[in-house]
């Protein structure tokens, strides 16, 4: 038993010897044939990226669709607070203004709706001009 395993450690040495001598001058590149390794594994890594893009794709889309939604409907409603803020800012100062100063501005109606009057009465013009009723 003993020669046995001593004659295939023996022999599987021998393989191997002659195995790595005939690779080494197998015929082929050594250079050429690592390029075309590390070309497949780059094709490889960038297919698996495409794929992984591919099947992220749709929660991608649903993530920036809301996004964009609630940040448009945010924009939409600071516009229009701003406006309604302004408006009730100067609802609330003209009358205070108003109040202070003691001048009055009226707007006449100068269409000629108002230029009649029924006979022997005044123009309603002339009644608006005189603060009549």
């Amino acid at each position: 038993m003993a020669l046995l395993a001593f004659s295939m450690e023996l022999g599987a040495g021998l393989a191997l010897y002659e195995a790595r001598r005939y690779s080494a001058n197998a015929g082929e590149d050594a250079d050429r044939v690592l390029h075309q390794l590390n070309f497949i594994r780059q094709h490889m890594v960038a297919s698996l990226a495409e794929l992984r893009t591919a099947q992220n794709a749709s929660a991608v889309f649903q993530n920036e669709f809301w996004r964009d939604f609630y940040r448009a409907l945010s924009d939409g409603m600071t516009r229009r607070s701003l406006v309604k803020v302004s408006a009730l800012a100067l609802c609330l100062a003209l009358p205070a203004h108003a109040a202070e100063s003691s001048s009055l501005v009226i707007a006449l109606d100068l269409t000629k709706s108002v230029a009649v009057g029924a006979p022997g009465q005044r123009q309603e013009f002339n009644k608006n001009v005189r603060g009549d009723r």
